[in-house]
């Protein structure tokens, strides 16, 4: 994948552990569902060009080569051989030329990633120009990869990336145009925000960079109030806060939690970075630095 992705004109999308190549003018068009279930349609101006279905099934049993074969058995006359196998895919298998009522001819791909715990199926329109369709056969397919639930996953959505600590769920999204912001939690205790905002310049002509963190994309009981053993670093082109997350007044001793604030921004592509982690009493907010490293691209 990493020679596709440098190719001129080639991106990637990544999403819910899995990621696939995609052509640069192409986006998200619909995204339903989460961890365990959901889609994904990818698109361009004219329309649906592919649609990627992906489930967790859970069990430690299951048997994904049965499920698949079940799955093409429902049409025999359409299986074709020679299935894309992406590497880390322990079972594969697809069916072309499937048609339905209204919504014209289909390739179906299915793959089940032991190492990803996750099924996946990808149906690609043969309503699409021939050459996209066959570049998603050929190119985008075999380049598929999934991530192991123990790595860090990476998230890419339109032109922004993030990449998250192993085992951390992502629970809520708001992906407006210059404001993308994700929300994980792992287990009841840690939840951590990303966000990019972009132009950055236009950004803090509307508030300077520590007062973003006032204007939360997602709705939340408890405030945040600064430690008195915590870092507080405020600069034009950065903010640094280690506080704490209370309900509030007058119950604001029940469950307390430890927060790090971090923004930075990158002149070099006009981005301001904003993580903010909740954690533990006890624990450390070194995911907040990792987070946010992973966003300026390099590896928690």
């Amino acid at each position: 994948m990493m020679d596709l992705k440098k190719q001129d004109g080639v991106d990637f999308i990544s999403w819910q552990g899995f990621s696939i190549p995609i052509m640069r003018e192409w986006r998200p068009l619909r995204i339903a569902g989460g961890f365990r279930q959901g889609s994904i349609a990818i698109g361009d101006v004219t329309g649906p060009l592919f649609e990627i279905r992906w489930m967790r099934p859970g069990a430690a049993d299951f048997d994904g080569r049965a499920w698949i074969d079940g799955n093409k058995k429902k049409s025999d006359a359409k299986i074709a051989s020679g299935p894309p196998h992406p590497k880390g895919f322990s079972s594969v298998g697809w069916i072309r030329g499937f048609e339905e009522k209204d919504s014209g001819r289909k390739t179906v791909w299915w793959g089940y990633s032991v190492k990803g715990m996750i099924l996946l199926e990808i149906i690609v329109s043969e309503l699409a120009d021939p050459a996209i369709h066959e570049w998603i056969i050929s190119k985008a397919l075999p380049s598929l990869e999934v991530f192991s639930p123990e790595d860090a996953w990476i998230w890419r959505i339109f032109s922004a990336q993030f990449t998250v600590p192993a085992g951390f769920i992502l629970e809520k999204h708001k992906l407006n145009n210059g404001d993308m912001s994700l929300c994980f939690r792992r287990n009841k205790k840690e939840r951590l925000v990303l966000r990019q905002i972009y132009p950055a310049e236009l950004a803090l002509g509307r508030r300077p960079i520590e007062k973003w963190f006032e204007d939360s994309p997602f709705r939340e009981r408890r405030k945040f109030c600064d430690a008195k053993d915590g870092v507080r670093a405020v600069r034009e082109k950065d903010f640094t806060a280690d506080g704490w997350k209370l309900v509030p007044f007058p119950l604001g001793f029940v469950m307390p939690r430890r927060c790090r604030r971090i923004a930075v921004v990158d002149d070099s592509c006009d981005r301001i970075y904003l993580t903010e982690y909740e954690y533990g009493r006890r624990d450390s907010g070194e995911p907040a630095e990792s987070a946010l490293k992973g966003m300026r691209g390099g590896t928690p």
